[in-house]
């Protein structure tokens, strides 16, 4: 939900949680132009409805209805980025413990 500001804060998390640098900045990379569509459109559906708004799609593609719409926005991104930081996370983690069982036995 940071846009332009993800990487400093995974690499300022990185440095603090003495993680991979280069794996977390690989991995804040997910927002790349052909995806923006589809993060936006999906964190107006999650923000319409966690706030209860009824959703539809061409009154969130007017522009002139922006503001109108800010707040859906703002929490479904918070809501998607913590949901898809928790599912990529959890499935990263088992595949390595996967490769690692592997790789020693």
């Amino acid at each position: 939900p940071i846009w332009g500001l993800q990487t400093l804060a995974v690499i300022g998390l990185a440095v603090i949680l003495r993680l991979n640098k280069l794996l977390a900045f690989a991995a804040s990379n997910i927002s790349i132009p052909p995806m923006i569509p589809v993060i936006v459109l999906a964190s107006l559906k999650i923000g319409s409805m966690f706030l209860g708004h009824e959703f539809v799609t061409k009154d969130y593609l007017d522009f002139s209805n922006m503001g109108n719409n800010l707040m859906d926005y703002i929490v479904g991104s918070i809501i998607l980025a913590s949901a898809m930081a928790f599912i990529v996370g959890f499935t990263s983690y088992g595949v390595l413990i996967l490769m690692q069982k592997r790789k020693n036995g």
